[in-house]
């Protein structure tokens, strides 16, 4: 699920090397350093090539250069170490407007380093720190380089252990007002940062907003509110927050609002068929839902209905989980409805107390669904 805005198709622009974008791993780093040496680069895109400390040497030879407006070096295995040459190519390049550096080992030390760096810029909209091993001790820094920051636009810091740190954070985003995408999934917070987030809601036209396993129960609603007075969400992921019926209605109301919605994830949560009801009417309206999760929730076949008449509207959706549930017959209404589908390319369906009375019927529905999809 994770979009990587920083990338764009290469292009060159009269015999000057302007990006790259190459598999390769760190025997290379030499030649590319001298490469970047001899070239105006603009754009750098080195993601996913287990660089690790190689990574320095192509880190020193950009800090050599003041044209870079686009670095991606994530999933690279890149610790601590690294980051005082990311932030010396950072300072160097002060009109980057795109950083990615997900899924490394820069842990808090590195990114408080790199957020520093940035702190002396204004010009980013991207940046991409998700899965860093940094925790709430780097949140000052981070707060700092968004206050500096205040047009961007684009923010991943999931799968990090932010915990209170999220609030300042946060706050520091309530002077924003050009946010598309913030991604706090997975990032230890809990309902504190609800009313402050609902401000930076209100403020700002959000696309994406991914706030999964992150205990905010019913705190939920304050966020949900705001959610309902926007049009422009298309992903919206909410899995993992000990949510229950009692914030179906505002659920259903941000459904509704959002009628662009293209990716809804409500897993591990504690909503039953009562909620199912209340969201349905709200999701019939929407017709561009691509992904629908509802799985480990405590759904009973008295939903099937409305999910099954909820499938048959979205003849676009392509990745269905409702596993961990319990549908049990149910299950033969859903995937009847499924007949109707041409673009399924995912169906979860574990663990639903479907039993052997109903499995010839569901076996020759089910092929059914496979021939058409």
């Amino acid at each position: 699920m994770t979009k990587v805005s920083i990338t764009d198709h290469s292009f060159q622009n009269n015999g000057i090397l302007i990006s790259i974008i190459i598999p390769m791993n760190s025997i290379i780093a030499d030649d590319l350093a001298a490469v970047i040496g001899h070239n105006s680069l603009r754009k750098l895109w080195l993601a996913y090539n287990d660089l690790r400390s190689c990574a320095n040497t192509i880190l020193y030879s950009l800090s050599k250069i003041r044209t870079l407006t686009a670095l991606d070096l994530s999933g690279n295995d890149m610790s601590e170490d690294t980051a005082a040459f990311v932030a010396l190519a950072v300072t160097s390049n002060s009109s980057l407007e795109g950083l990615g550096l997900s899924y490394n080992r820069l842990s808090t030390s590195g990114i408080v380093t790199i957020a520093d760096s940035l702190s002396n810029i204004s010009t980013l909209k991207i940046l991409n720190i998700k899965n860093t091993a940094f925790t709430e001790e780097a949140s000052d820094s981070v707060t700092s380089l968004i206050k500096s920051n205040t047009g961007i636009e684009e923010l991943y810091l999931g799968y990090n252990k932010l915990k209170a740190g999220a609030l300042k954070i946060v706050r520091a985003l309530k002077e924003v007002s050009s946010l598309k995408v913030l991604d706090l999934n997975s990032s230890k917070t809990s309902g504190i940062i609800a009313d402050d987030l609902s401000a930076v809601i209100d403020r700002n036209s959000l696309q994406i907003l991914w706030l999964a396993n992150n205990d905010l129960r019913l705190n939920i609603s304050t966020i949900l509110d705001s959610l309902s007075k926007i049009t422009t969400l298309t992903e919206l992921n909410l899995s993992g927050n000990d949510m229950t019926d009692d914030v179906a209605a505002s659920l259903a109301s941000a459904i509704k609002s959002n009628s662009s919605l293209e990716d809804l994830r409500l897993s591990n949560n504690r909503l039953t068929t009562s909620s199912i009801a209340t969201m349905s009417e709200s999701l019939s309206k929407n017709s561009l839902l691509t992904i629908f999760d509802l799985r480990n929730n405590i759904v009973t076949e008295e939903a099937a209905g409305a999910i099954g008449t909820l499938v048959k509207n979205k003849t676009g959706i392509k990745l269905l989980y409702l596993g961990k549930n319990k549908l049990g017959a149910g299950a033969l209404k859903i995937v009847r409805a499924l007949k109707e589908v041409s673009s399924l390319k995912v169906l979860d369906s574990n663990n639903n107390n479907t039993s052997g009375i109903i499995a010839d019927d569901l076996a020759d529905d089910l092929a059914a669904v496979i021939d058409h999809n």
